[in-house]
């Protein structure tokens, strides 16, 4: 009786080691298209579901964005940009520290896609609750800067911006959000030139230091089953659409 007993429990154990095994991952959900009236993003994923490119449309332009390298991370390492209409592309190199947090972006231009002509170097600088990106022009040395304030859940508290000759400007101030997933970390974290919020921004308020003057900007947004927002509606009237797929 004992050893049918273990022949049973043998039985069972490699059937259920047998059918772990062929369990399918679970698929994620990637952000695959941005609308916002006659201007469209579609966005492309590699095999390994690793962001890989954009097409965007606006009725005249046509351009798209390729990534041909990859970081150690899985983030890209370099990505180009082309113009179709215009002939000319842009090609960007990302720099990431041992956190693999980007800390540079590289921007050259061609008008010639074949040789490029670096522009600018954008520098990012993370101490505390701030992150500190700063723009340097190849050509004149001027340099601007953004410093973003991150609340304890990984959301903006504001923004300011400074000119080039280190003048604070004006500032974003970002008074609600949601619960709910940005829906740009579908798609890809850190890869065109500024960082992103956790969660959706539902107001924030502009305010031009110098004259004083301010803009009070709310978003609706409209959200799937994952989390993701389908749709956002902002006060001034724009309407952002998203679409998703499962990979």
């Amino acid at each position: 009786m004992k050893l049918v007993s273990i022949i049973i429990i043998t039985t069972i154990t490699l059937f259920a080691c047998g059918k772990k095994d062929t369990i399918t991952p679970e698929k994620k959900t990637y952000l695959v298209r941005e609308a916002r009236g006659v201007v469209t993003r579609d966005f492309k994923y590699d095999n390994q579901n690793r962001y890989m490119g954009m097409v965007y449309r606006d009725g005249t332009n046509h351009q798209e964005t390729f990534t041909t390298q990859f970081h150690s991370s899985g983030q890209p390492s370099e990505a180009i940009l082309r113009d179709y209409i215009f002939n000319r592309a842009v090609r960007y190199n990302y720099t990431y520290d041992a956190s693999n947090r980007c800390t540079q972006i590289e921007t050259r231009d061609s008008t010639n896609p074949t040789t490029y002509t670096l522009t600018n170097t954008y520098s990012f600088a993370y101490i505390g609750n701030k992150i500190t990106r700063t723009v340097t022009n190849a050509t004149t040395g001027n340099t601007t800067k953004i410093v973003f304030t991150l609340t304890a859940n990984g959301n903006f508290s504001s923004d300011e911006f400074y000119n080039s000759s280190n003048v604070f400007t004006s500032e974003t101030t970002y008074t609600a959000y949601d619960d709910k997933k940005d829906p740009y970390s579908a798609a890809f974290e850190f890869i065109f030139l500024e960082p992103r919020s956790k969660n959706n921004y539902t107001a924030y308020t502009s305010r031009n230091v110098i004259t004083g003057s301010t803009t009070s900007v709310t978003a609706t947004h409209t959200y799937n089953s994952d989390g993701y927002p389908t749709q956002t509606v902002f006060n001034n009237g724009t309407i952002y659409n998203y679409t998703y797929e499962k990979r």
